[in-house]
């Protein structure tokens, strides 16, 4: 899913970029691309498939690895917008992707609204969340390939108007929601947020 990459201008941030796929897209465009991971094997892979620059930062500590103003795009692909991790500590890493992204900046953030299901267990699992105090596309996952596993972290499937609410509190302003041209699965809920400083 690539919609709304089409308003990326000038140097982009990719925000987890795993293995390069949207960076290298953005290359391949003419666009200055700094792709960012915690995986030193995703990392790799993406230096590999020929992805200029890429670090391992975390998104949380973005203020830290890169000099205010140094990006006009941000990207979230690959349902990535959930790295902000819960709502406690969205605003704050959207509050710091913003101070390393220029006045007029673009951030293209690919989520999908949780609450777009039928599926009992699905639901189930929201209310418990709510119960809890926690939004209802809040997940605590790793990611685990053959011997290869990620620490536990927190990741946040967010609707439209859970995105525009956490962005609220930043200097983020959410303009848009984009769904696909096709829906990705059978119950639908994908789209892209596009929010600007």
């Amino acid at each position: 899913m690539r919609e709304g990459l089409d308003r990326v201008e000038g140097r982009v941030l990719d925000v987890g970029c795993g293995p390069g796929s949207h960076a290298l897209h953005l290359q391949e465009r003419g666009h200055d691309v700094t792709g960012i991971d915690v995986s030193p094997g995703a990392i790799e892979v993406a230096r590999d498939r020929g992805v200029e620059d890429v670090r391992e930062v975390d998104v949380a500590d973005v203020a830290d690895a890169f000099e205010p103003d140094t990006f006009d795009a941000v990207i979230m692909m690959g349902n990535n917008f959930g790295l902000v991790g819960t709502a406690e500590a969205a605003p704050e890493r959207l509050r710091a992707l913003a101070e390393v992204a220029t006045d007029d900046a673009v951030l293209v953030g690919q989520s999908r609204d949780p609450t777009a299901t039928d599926d009992e267990h699905h639901l189930a699992y929201h209310e418990r969340n709510r119960e809890r105090g926690r939004l209802p596309g809040a997940l605590r996952i790793r990611v685990r390939y053959e011997v290869y596993a990620t620490p536990w972290h927190d990741y946040l499937m967010a609707g439209p108007e859970t995105m525009a609410e956490l962005a609220a509190e930043t200097p983020w302003e959410f303009v848009e929601a984009i769904e696909p041209e096709e829906r990705l699965t059978d119950s639908g809920g994908d789209y892209v947020g596009i929010m600007r400083t």
